[in-house]
């Protein structure tokens, strides 16, 4: 399955504070990632009310989105064995047609939304890249506030990089 980095948001720097944090101190850049984590967690806890708040489907697959992190990434991940369904959740399905048998027989109705096509760079989304869009503006915010406090601690004295 290929990655969709459509809505990433790039920090500028966060190799090179990791570089400097680890000339410190080696636990430091163990800090790093769980700065990621806990902003990864942020969103995590958005979508999955967002997912909740959509019912059906959506409901059923909110326990599979979860905050994943590196040091220099913070992830939400979607789906997973127990729900393969999670991508028809959040994109919706290609039709909201009765499904039939060849006999003509009507099975029932498709289990996903209908698919409105390609917007936000991956079709119509409902849980994850929606979630992102409303919230990037808090998210970014809360994020430097948690960068800006990882760096206070690693360099009290004000400096910028590692000696």
């Amino acid at each position: 399955m290929a990655t969709d980095r459509s809505q990433a948001v790039s920090v500028v720097g966060l190799a090179e504070l990791q570089r400097d944090l680890r000339a410190i101190d080696a636990s430091l850049p163990r800090e790093l990632q769980k700065t990621n984590k806990a902003a990864a967690e942020h969103m995590a806890i958005r979508m999955r009310a967002r997912a909740q708040s959509l019912g059906s489907t959506a409901a059923h697959i909110a326990p599979s989105i979860k905050a994943a992190a590196e040091q220099r990434a913070s992830k939400v991940h979607i789906g997973g064995a127990r729900y393969p369904m999670a991508l028809g959740a959040n994109f919706g399905a290609g039709h909201d047609q009765p499904r039939a048998t060849s006999r003509g027989t009507v099975l029932g109705w498709n289990q996903f939304p209908e698919w409105g096509g390609n917007q936000f760079g991956g079709g119509t989304d409902r849980i994850v890249y929606f979630t992102i869009q409303r919230e990037q503006r808090e998210w970014v915010a809360m994020f430097e506030r948690m960068i800006d406090d990882l760096t206070r601690r690693a360099f009290p004295d004000g400096r910028k990089s590692a000696p």
